[in-house]
């Protein structure tokens, strides 16, 4: 295709676009094709804007006038390019020189790809302004290094970028995050302080070592790497947990994995070498008031003080993450809605809760367990009470090994034939039976309750696990069944 041939159909391009989408605004319906056709014909004006564009080295200069799409600089050996800040271009597709330039004065994020497919950029500068939000500059060629202010940086397969270099100019405060297939043996080098996110999207085969130089920086690192040799701040490098490492050196900082037990670093790291003054832990959390949301995140949690929240606590989970929550002796209470609680809510979520303490809910669920058929909530100990359901399952599994569970509204709440409450704990009926969700019950005490002969999945349901019974005694003249070993 010559240069005016693709500056012609680029014009009919976006002619019909517009035209498209006007018709569209003003009927309510699409036009006819024919329609469109009729609106791409060219007028003396467009031809006019096509000749000027033939007459100038670089096409960026009147791309603004043709919004969205790809646009080609003709030529060989492009070693600067300047987007100017009006234009609407969503990828720049040029033949590179082995060092070249690209400057943005727009925030928007834009794609830069070397035509050269063999090629080998050895340095890629690409320069973003300062913005209120990131700009992504998304790589689609072979790189030896990359150098990218106020920017982050994404390179997809089969490209593979061997160094980045991430500068932040002053004034430059949104986190970076670098996404990107590495070559066998990279690095990322900078000296920001902005928090940096860093994801290998290299997957399963040719894992690639990385020497992280971000001594001022915090770090999250993501995906699955060989080795990786890392200087950052002192605020940590976080690992997350689906991660895995085959060996981790850390020069200077402190690693934390994303894991809420200690002995769970070692799925994620294999290998750790620490020197003077670094450190390997996972992650644990104090929690007041003021850092409850933290509850619904990843690590082991620690109250510290009474909790009081005014609406559902949600532990929405990543996938395969989980969490710890030690009650110390604290209170956790959900206030507000009738279906105020603590749930969990994505798939192979965990959940496990320990100590002295209570969680109390005004609404219908204390621990609700809605994450799908692998999440899992483990209680070992604490209070639970709620007016419906002090534990209930919709999805995936509960299971229950002390703790003890009480209604709050008891003395209105339906009983069954045998005058014990008919849901105490509880699970949705139609996964119940699909296998879906369920309860196991290895201790605890549950008031006007059995776990092993009640009525809550039909009569006669179990939910005590095989090698356990419940035995009967009572309190101010009140049932309870406490789980034990046969």
């Amino acid at each position: 295709m010559t240069k005016r041939e693709h500056l012609t159909k680029l014009v009919q391009t976006v002619k019909a676009k517009k035209f498209v989408n006007n018709f569209y605004k003003e009927n309510g319906v699409m036009p006819a094709l024919s329609e469109v056709k009729e609106a791409k014909v060219l007028t003396a004006e467009d031809e006019a804007n096509i000749k000027h564009m033939m007459e100038v080295d670089n096409l960026v200069e009147m791309a603004g006038d043709y919004e969205g799409g790809s646009i080609i600089i003709p030529g060989e050996n492009i070693s600067n390019l300047d987007i100017p800040a009006d234009n609407a271009i969503k990828k720049v597709q040029a033949s590179f020189a082995k060092e070249a330039t690209v400057n943005f004065s727009s925030p928007k994020s834009v794609g830069v790809e070397n035509l050269d497919k063999d090629g080998v950029i050895e340095v890629l500068t690409v320069n973003a302004p300062v913005a209120s939000a990131s700009t992504t500059i998304t790589v689609s060629a072979n790189c030896g290094t990359i150098v990218a202010t106020n920017a982050n940086v994404t390179v997809p397969a089969p490209y593979t970028v061997e160094k980045i270099v991430l500068v932040t100019e002053e004034g430059e405060t949104n986190n970076i995050s670098v996404n990107a297939n590495f070559a066998e043996a990279a690095t990322i080098e900078t000296e920001t302080s902005n928090a940096i996110s860093v994801y290998n999207r290299n997957g399963e085969e040719n894992l690639p070592s990385l020497n992280l130089d971000a001594k001022n920086a915090t770090v999250t690192l993501s995906s699955k790497w060989n080795e990786v040799e890392a200087a950052v701040s002192d605020n940590t490098l976080y690992i997350n947990g689906s991660s895995h490492i085959n060996k981790l050196t850390m020069l200077k900082g402190n690693a934390i994995v994303n894991v809420p037990r200690e002995a769970e670093i070692a799925n994620v790291v294999a290998e750790s070498l620490l020197a003077d003054g670094t450190s390997i832990d996972y992650a644990k959390f104090d929690i007041d008031n003021a850092t409850s949301s933290k509850l619904g995140g990843v690590g082991e949690m620690t109250l510290t003080e009474n909790i009081t929240r005014s609406a559902s606590l949600v532990s929405p989970l990543a996938p395969a993450w989980n969490a710890v929550w030690n009650l110390n002796g604290k209170t956790l209470e959900v206030t507000g809605t009738p279906r105020s609680g603590v749930y969990l809510n994505m798939y192979y979520s965990n959940l496990e809760v320990n100590g002295e303490g209570t969680i109390h809910a005004e609404g219908t669920y204390g621990l609700w367990n809605k994450s799908g058929n692998g999440g899992k909530i483990v209680i070992n100990g604490g209070n639970i009470e709620a007016q419906t359901h002090a534990v209930y399952a919709e999805n995936g599994v509960i299971e229950i090994n002390g703790g003890t569970f009480k209604l709050t509204n008891a003395d209105t709440a339906d009983r069954d034939e045998n005058g014990n409450l008919r849901f105490l704990i509880n699970c949705l009926d139609k996964n119940y039976k699909a296998g879906k969700a369920n309860i196991i019950v290895k201790g605890g005490k549950f008031y006007e309750f059995d776990p092993a002969n009640n009525a809550a999945e039909g009569a006669g349901t179990s939910f005590v696990a095989a090698g356990y019974h419940s035995v009967m005694s009572e309190e101010e003249g009140k049932k309870v069944y406490t789980v034990v070993k046969d």
